[in-house]
């Protein structure tokens, strides 16, 4: 964090990919093959299309989406409660 209290803009950055690298990951991890040890976004993507795209359905979007809007809300309650 930047001396205002901010995040530094770099520190942003490798925060994101880093969420985005873990996201991909925990979706591969429920696919047939082994989680890669990789830090490339495009080869993560290549191989998440690969695998798990042609098994994504409606169904499982409309769970993943109730998911986080359940987290959501318990972590809007919890910031409230402090």
């Amino acid at each position: 964090m930047s001396a205002l209290g901010a995040f530094d803009p770099g520190d942003v950055c490798a925060y994101a990919q880093q969420a985005a690298e873990k996201a991909i990951k925990a979706a591969l991890a429920y696919g047939p093959g082994a989680v890669p040890r990789v830090h490339d976004l495009r080869e993560l993507q290549c191989r998440a299309e690969a695998e798990i795209a042609p098994h994504v359905t409606d169904e499982i979007l409309v769970r993943i989406s109730a998911v986080v809007a359940d987290v959501t809300r318990i972590v809007m309650e919890q910031e409230h409660e402090q």
